[in-house]
């Protein structure tokens, strides 16, 4: 940050350089009796327009913001096109030229939503009248195990856990 003394001041105080010929005990809080040195970390000037409030960013500013970002990009872009083709000797593409701004996206009303649905409604009607089916789906039965099945399934699986104890017992 640059901060410039105010000298016009400091000479109506007396601190002026010119004005301090033999002293010998001369800081820089002496050349500059506007400034409040508090700490070297607080290099603040006595006055307020450090203090102006930030304008409010708002979606129509931060919009305007970035159109003219786009824009200086877009600028820059042919600027850069037209030296490539000075050291070429040829034209080049822009790929400024290239690119389109993407358009919003296109909003539809809760009217046009419910119009679009009920015509939907209407075409897979018709379509299931044409084709005949009923309102009623028969569920398949599920398949039942029999209890001796359920048995060998359990013995072949108590039988392969006590193979492999065995062998981890083996193991160890």
């Amino acid at each position: 940050m640059f901060i410039q003394a105010d000298w016009s001041r400091s000479e109506q105080v007396g601190a002026h350089p010119e004005n301090l010929a033999g002293a010998t005990d001369v800081g820089y809080r002496d050349f500059m009796p506007g400034w409040n040195f508090g700490s070297p970390a607080q290099f603040v000037p006595e006055c307020e327009h450090h203090l102006m409030p930030t304008p409010k960013l708002t979606n129509e500013i931060i919009t305007a913001a970035i159109e003219g970002f786009e824009a200086q990009k877009r600028r820059i872009d042919g600027q850069i096109a037209d030296l490539r083709a000075l050291l070429t000797g040829r034209p080049v593409e822009s790929t400024a030229a290239v690119e389109s701004p993407k358009p919003g996206r296109r909003k539809m009303s809760a009217a046009g939503r419910k119009a679009i649905a009920e015509a939907q409604r209407k075409r897979w009607a018709a379509s299931k009248a044409a084709a005949g089916v009923t309102a009623e789906v028969v569920a398949k039965p599920r398949r039942k195990m029999s209890a001796a099945a359920r048995k060998a399934i359990g013995a072949a699986t108590k039988k392969r856990w006590a193979l492999k104890r065995a062998e981890a017992a083996k193991a160890k």
